[in-house]
């Protein structure tokens, strides 16, 4: 068998643009200057503020130009605040600037955000004034004696007032497309975040050619709930504007006010993890919607199981694509397209995004494995980190010779698509034998009680490791025998797999401790099972 290696061709490297994020949005009020940009998508229509190109690049320079009052090009701005339209505007703000963004998650205690600070050596930071029970400036306040590079916190709310009322006296600096846009922070399911340098080209291209494959055109209208704190949203939005779209702000995902959005604003695309279509798929009212222009879904970030693929395609008249990325490679490494046949967008990720390099190597010798052998994938291309802010061994431990080692395992077939098959730090070793977390996991979410479903490994004296599966069961269980729904599903999934890959340990819960982007938190999972082990085999329906 050839091996499994995929060289991007000429022409896509030949695609590859030396934007910047500034230039992006001057291109787009250049092209399309009266088009809505931005739409402040709140729940009442007659509150949703709304900016052309031409007004959104007129405040983000103005503003641009004020924040290098403040500011030297270079520095570090953290913006810690929930999705809003003055996030957007800052974003572009800072990038015209040539600040480096760094977005942080506005539920974040204090230890997280003085970690954040000050490894990325943040000197200024633009909040609001809470989130969800927590007064952010009192958290501030009580680790701003640990910042000594924090000099400056204003209002995310405020940032109009940098703009300056007199014509500016110095031009904006000129930006290096391969100059660090942002410093974003790992999601955090494994353990302690690192701050990935991701650079202008990277992160205007994995936009532009991932807007390419999901068929976005000049006209669409994007209703998007992906927060704006998270890579994922800030290069959707850089997709939007691309294609000089219509971007359609969701403030805080809330299923109900989505299929809203989708409906009042003619929306032809949307996109959500996992968790955000369930929750929208089950909104009582869905049924009664026009969503007669919605065109295509995007989905990614966990596992998408076939039926949720199936419900997509019958419940919403929208076809889907499935994109698979790390914050590493800038949100982006492959995406299925859009005319794929049903079978392969359910069981594959696509083939790399245009203009990379991909290859699938043995993680113990390196050497690159054969087609459809499963091996450790590595990626090489614009989208890769410059690498890790400040952490020199896990950027040598992540990259080697242009290469970034992912962490995911899979393989890639003759056609050139990837096939995942789990992480490498996702592998249980129980009783000696390797188990991949993915493949148990998506055996257990075709049950049809399963909502939604974590499987991983702890210590255990026996085994080494034992398997558990976290599940939360749909809320409108179908009748049933008299088998509890634990012993059930684990009955069901005996006959689908082998005895080494079932759970030894399962467990119920309501609600799975979540990423801002939707993924599942692991190791907060290991801390609330930090208990002593069952009998080996038994099973804990607790």
């Amino acid at each position: 068998m050839p091996p499994a290696l995929r060289l991007a061709p000429a022409a896509e490297v030949a695609a590859v643009t030396d934007d910047t994020i500034g230039a992006l949005l001057r291109r787009a009020a250049a092209t399309a200057p009266d088009a809505v940009a931005l739409v402040d998508g709140v729940a009442d229509p007659r509150d949703r503020a709304r900016w052309t190109y031409a007004e959104l690049l007129a405040r983000a320079e103005a503003i641009a130009h004020g924040l290098l009052d403040r500011f030297t090009p270079g520095e570090r701005l953290a913006v810690w605040a929930p999705t809003a339209p003055e996030s957007l505007v800052l974003t572009y703000a800072a990038a015209l600037a040539g600040l480096v963004l760094v977005p942080v998650n506005p539920a974040l205690r204090a230890g997280e955000l003085a970690h954040v600070l000050r490894q990325s050596g943040a000197t200024g930071i633009a909040l609001v004034d809470g989130y969800r029970g927590n007064d952010m400036a009192a958290t501030l306040a009580s680790i701003r004696a640990d910042l000594p590079d924090l000099r400056d916190a204003f209002p995310l709310t405020g940032i109009d007032d940098f703009a300056a009322h007199t014509p500016p006296a110095r031009a904006l600096p000129d930006v290096d497309a391969g100059d660090v846009a942002q410093i974003v922070y790992t999601s955090g399911t494994t353990g302690h975040p690192k701050g990935a340098r991701l650079t202008h080209r990277g992160m205007t291209n994995a936009a532009r050619f991932g807007a390419r494959r999901f068929g976005m055109t000049r006209g669409d209208v994007y209703v998007d709930p992906l927060p704006l704190f998270h890579v994922g949203g800030q290069v959707v939005a850089f997709e939007i504007a691309h294609q000089c779209a219509t971007y359609v702000l969701v403030r805080a995902f809330d299923p109900a006010l989505v299929l809203d959005l989708l409906e009042s604003e003619h929306a032809t695309l949307t996109v959500g993890v996992p968790t955000m279509l369930v929750a929208t798929l089950a909104e009582p009212t869905l049924a009664s919607r026009d969503l007669s222009r919605l065109r295509s879904v995007s989905s990614g970030g966990a596992v998408v199981p076939a039926e949720l693929v199936r419900r997509v395609r019958r419940e919403l008249g929208a076809s889907v694509t499935i994109v698979f990325g790390q914050t590493e490679c800038c949100g982006f490494v492959a995406q299925t397209h859009l005319d794929d046949d049903p079978e392969v967008i359910e069981a594959t990720l696509g083939p790399p995004i245009d203009g990379i390099d991909v290859r699938v190597v043995d993680p113990a010798t390196g050497a690159v494995v054969e087609t459809d052998v499963v091996g450790e994938l590595e990626v090489r291309g614009y989208n890769v980190m410059a690498g890790y802010h400040h952490d020199p061994d896990a950027t040598a431990a992540a990259m080697h010779e242009g290469w970034l080692r992912t962490g995911d395992l899979v393989s890639l077939d003759a056609a050139g698509y990837l096939r995942i098959v789990g992480r490498l730090k996702d592998v249980i070793v129980s009783g000696g034998v390797n188990v991949a977390a993915a493949e148990v996991e998506t055996a257990i979410a075709a049950h049809p009680w399963v909502a939604e479903v974590a499987v991983f490994g702890v210590p255990d004296e026996h085994w080494g490791e034992r398997v558990v599966a976290a599940v939360r069961f749909a809320p409108d269980l179908p009748a049933r025998d008299d088998r509890d729904p634990v012993s059930a599903v684990a009955a069901d999934l005996a006959t689908r797999l082998a005895p080494y890959k079932l759970p030894k340990q399962w467990t119920v819960v309501e609600a799975m401790p979540l990423t801002a982007s939707g993924k599942v938190q692991k190791f907060r999972l290991r801390e609330q099972l930090a208990a002593p082990a069952p009998r080996a085999g038994a099973a804990d329906g607790t």
